[in-house]
């Protein structure tokens, strides 16, 4: 709970006025290499995704300053419920984050 997530290297991100965050991940791999191969320039090297609300949160929160044990903290106070009763939620959230290699914990 002391270790502290921060953004991906080949990560872009912006915040849209609905509170909502677009994280662009680059994407080089064997998947992308063969849909440019097969459909050319319209490919996009990216991978997209959208936070919604409690996602978004807790992405600006991973900024390699809060530990995990702060961002429990913010989002329980934001969203006005328990520690206890979102820990888990957040612990899995997070672990998707890192495999999909938007974020780093350090």
């Amino acid at each position: 709970m002391k270790l502290k997530p921060i953004h991906g290297r080949d990560v872009t991100w912006r915040k849209y006025p609905s509170g909502e965050v677009l994280v662009l991940k680059r994407d080089q791999g064997l998947k992308y290499k063969i849909a440019k191969k097969l459909l050319g320039d319209d490919v996009e090297p990216y991978r997209k995704y959208v936070l919604d609300e409690v996602g978004s949160l807790v992405w600006e929160l991973c900024d390699g300053e809060n530990t995990i044990s702060d961002i429990l903290r913010k989002i329980s106070r934001k969203l006005d419920i328990e520690e206890s009763k979102i820990e888990q939620y957040l612990l899995t959230y997070l672990r998707k984050l890192e495999r999909k290699g938007l974020i780093e914990v350090k």
